[in-house]
């Protein structure tokens, strides 16, 4: 009588030694030894030939292919693709080197490797099962993301996980040349400003900065981590100053954090550890000093009480040739201005021609670039216009006056009441 045959992983590893060329095709069988040995005979040809199929079209070409590699780089490393047959140890700091090959299987010789595609890693810690892992700047599987956020594989339990192979582009993070989305900036009080949750590039485009949640610093104390706290990288709060806001980020820890300093570039006074950073705005004191309020909608910021400004610009007998003035715009960088002039001459012929600091001398026209911008026909009257403007990063432009008679008594006054900033996108 037949036997039915039952899989048991003794005898299948009994099995496995067994020489299939020993084989013969019993004709029936009544124990189940003999099931056994008819399930192999017909079973492991079969699977011997996929194999071979299996290796002929991949293995061959990527399991078993040996690689040059460097001593140091142990068993068990993510690698990439260093150079035609060569690997390197993968790291997250960097785009190049984060595009994950495989992983180190074996080392037949100190500077030659063989690759695996998957693998079973242990003694993680915090993970939550099914959560991503990904590939750290040293090199290794973590729970956070690196410089460069790269998926390598997805947590089993609190300290394990499967890794694989990410060699496509579109797996790690790509940082957007000048990328910025949020991190709106608002009053909260008269020295604290609160920053948004956003995303961007850093200063350098080599990480992307992303804050999760909105971010309260103090102007008015020095820099210490985390929502609340002083946000200033140095010296103390200063009268009718422009402040930058930065977000910045600690590639070691991954910590997220904002604050405050008077340069555009912050990284002399930078907290230790947060080597990236992205201005995100400023902000400007009174001689209080409070921080004017604002409001700010993605890039144009305008000034909630413009009266606590003041006028930029009142003065008299502007002359035939081009004078500098000094707008209320954040220093150190190119700005768009919206601004109200107005413009008084007893004599009524006088006309102004008002343009940015790149833009060469010229006397305004009546019928021809450049045209006047403004003309004055009543001295009983002021005039009145409103104009944006590029602004250059010392916070400038350039005006002048056709005027014939040199009237001493001309009047020239302008007053910002908001502007555009780029916020590092151009």
């Amino acid at each position: 009588m037949a036997v039915d045959y039952t899989i048991d992983k003794a005898n299948a590893e009994q099995d496995a030694w067994v020489n299939p060329a020993t084989l013969t095709d019993p004709v029936a069988y009544s124990t189940e030894e003999s099931a056994r040995v008819t399930a192999k005979f017909f079973g492991q040809p079969m699977m011997e030939e996929l194999l071979a199929l299996i290796d002929s079209r991949v293995s061959s070409k990527t399991y078993n292919r040996t690689y040059t590699c460097i001593a140091g780089d142990a068993v068990g490393d993510p690698v990439y693709l260093s150079a035609d047959d060569t690997v390197a140890k993968a790291l997250a700091t960097t785009q190049a080197k984060a595009r994950v090959v495989g992983f180190i299987r074996s080392k037949p010789t100190t500077t030659s490797c063989l690759l695996e595609h998957f693998r079973y890693v242990a003694g993680l810690a915090g993970l939550v099962a099914g959560q991503d892992l990904f590939l750290s700047d040293a090199g290794a599987a973590a729970g956070t993301p690196g410089t460069i956020r790269v998926v390598i594989g997805v947590a089993l339990t609190a300290s394990t996980g499967i890794i694989y192979a990410s060699p496509v582009a579109g797996n790690t993070q790509t940082v957007l040349r000048n990328y910025i989305s949020g991190f709106q900036l608002a009053n909260n009080g008269t020295d604290s400003v609160d920053v948004g949750v956003g995303q961007g590039a850093d200063a350098s485009n080599s990480a992307m900065i992303e804050l999760a949640a909105l971010m309260t610093k103090d102007l008015s104390s020095a820099w210490a981590s985390g929502t609340g706290n002083g946000g200033l990288f140095t010296g103390s709060e200063a009268a009718d100053t422009w402040y930058h806001v930065f977000v910045i980020r600690n590639p070691t820890t991954h910590a997220v954090d904002a604050g405050f300093h008077t340069a555009i570039d912050p990284t002399a006074n930078i907290p230790a550890g947060y080597t990236q950073y992205r201005r995100v705005g400023s902000i400007l004191t009174d001689a209080t000093p409070d921080i004017i309020g604002f409001e700010q909608k993605d890039g144009w910021f305008t000034f909630k009480d413009s009266s606590a400004l003041g006028l930029d610009v009142n003065v008299s007998n502007v002359g035939a040739t081009e004078e500098t003035f000094t707008l209320s715009t954040p220093l150190g960088v190119w700005s768009i201005a919206n601004i109200a002039i107005q413009h008084n001459d007893p004599n009524g012929i006088s006309q102004i021609y008002v343009h940015n600091t790149v833009a060469d001398d010229e006397a305004g026209r009546d019928d021809a670039m450049p045209l006047i911008m403004q003309r004055n026909p009543d001295p009983n009257l002021n005039a009145y216009m409103t104009l944006a403007i590029l602004v250059d990063e010392s916070s400038q432009i350039n005006l002048r006056s056709n005027d014939p008679g040199s009237n001493s008594n001309t009047i020239i006054r302008i007053g910002v009441f908001s502007y555009f900033d780029f916020r590092g996108r151009n």
